[in-house]
């Protein structure tokens, strides 16, 4: 546990909102490595992956990235494979259907095998909700891979939400941590901070709605 890695949850957001999120993720790698991008989150029918890769290619381009690799298959895939990569990147989409694409392929053991070895995750919407211990979906909740322990996570957020995150947390019964578009959250170790100009929140089990804190 020691030797964790680092874990980047954007809240979403187009490419210029996310531009200083995806530079600070340049400045936190090996670049002599590629980032591993996972577009699975995505829907291949309306968006094909290619165009999905070739977007997030651009961005992070943009940031000082220069070489970029795509998987669309994650089956019988080992730490080793992972460790050929500098971050492993997983854009959005639909939340659940990238977790059962994870568990199926019995890739979640990997991801946190390459975590708690070093490795740095990146996970954009979708891509970060996954990170949480839960998932909710309407009424229901599922078990996400739990990197971010006790906790779900909340993209997009918008503080007229409050009302509705508030209640969740009370059905539930676990905290929430809502991170708005344009901002991403970073945990290494204990440490949280903050990246973007807008404020990331905790909604927690005491009622109450706590800053994260910048560092």
């Amino acid at each position: 546990m020691n030797n964790c890695g680092t874990i980047f949850l954007c809240g979403g957001g187009k490419a210029e909102q996310t531009e200083v999120i995806h530079q600070h993720l340049a400045a936190n790698i090996k670049k002599e490595k590629p980032v591993l991008y996972i577009p699975l989150a995505g829907n291949p029918k309306s968006r094909p992956y290619e165009e999905c890769w070739e977007y997030a290619y651009q961005l992070l381009r943009r940031a000082g990235i220069e070489k970029t690799t795509m998987w669309t298959d994650i089956r019988n895939r080992s730490l080793q494979d992972l460790q050929q990569f500098s971050a492993v990147y997983f854009s959005g989409g639909d939340s659940l259907d990238l977790l059962k694409k994870v568990e199926e392929a019995r890739f979640a053991k990997v991801l946190r095998s390459y975590f708690y070895n070093g490795g740095i995750l990146y996970g954009q919407s979708a891509g970060a909700i996954i990170f949480g211990s839960w998932i909710s979906r309407l009424e229901d909740h599922y078990s996400g891979i739990n990197l971010i322990k006790h906790m779900e996570i909340h993209c997009h957020y918008r503080q007229e939400e409050d009302p509705f995150l508030f209640r969740r947390v009370n059905r539930n019964g676990f905290p929430v941590l809502a991170i708005p578009e344009g901002t991403a959250v970073t945990l290494h170790g204990n440490r949280w901070s903050v990246v973007g100009e807008r404020t990331a929140y905790v909604f927690n089990l005491c009622g109450e709605k706590e800053r994260v804190t910048r560092k």
